[in-house]
């Protein structure tokens, strides 16, 4: 459990800021803190990089598709979207968002196949409705794979976690920044 583990790490290190918390992950941690600033709003920050939004969508416009949706959701070869509309909406991130208060930095890439743009923009659309705090930033990466950039092409790491880090920044409050 994500919390379990967030709860055990401030417990070793109680120097830890719990007002300036944040999370962040690509892909399925992209997918995860999608999932966690629907359900919790502990962190001061999230930065959600190549996520999916919404499983109903997802397996029509990811280069991965229908069987990898229909793998994680456990449908089995008869499952669709049609059969399991109610199962895939309940795990969507996209679902949840109605409670979400944590400023958001949402981060995909225009040739990113695995997780397309639009899992980031529904995600970017629906806070905005909401009036949360949210960014979208949409870099253009020069690697084989615009997915896995993070970990093809290392000339991106150092710039693309500065970012990050300036962008979620830009999401605390005055007042915090300066604790």
């Amino acid at each position: 459990d994500i919390m379990a583990f967030c709860d055990e790490v401030q417990t070793k290190y109680p120097q830890l800021d719990k007002k300036r918390l944040a999370v962040t992950g690509g892909s399925y941690g992209g997918f995860m803190t999608n999932w966690i600033i629907g359900h919790t709003d502990r962190f001061a920050a999230a930065a959600s990089q190549r996520s999916i939004a919404n499983w109903i969508g997802f397996g029509f416009t990811s280069d991965i598709g229908d069987d990898f949706a229909k793998d994680q959701m456990g449908l089995g070869k008869k499952g669709n979207v049609w059969n399991s509309m109610e199962k895939l909406w309940l795990h969507s991130p996209l679902q949840y968002l109605d409670r979400c208060t944590t400023p958001t930095l949402f981060i995909h890439s225009d040739e990113d196949y695995r997780c397309p743009l639009s899992e980031g923009y529904q995600m970017y659309a629906a806070l905005q409705q909401l009036g949360v705090d949210v960014i979208y930033l949409n870099p253009v990466f020069v690697s084989p794979s615009n997915h896995k950039y993070d970990c093809q092409d290392y000339d991106h790491i150092d710039p693309h976690i500065g970012k990050i880090v300036e962008d979620c920044d830009g999401l605390l409050s005055p007042g915090d920044r300066d604790n």
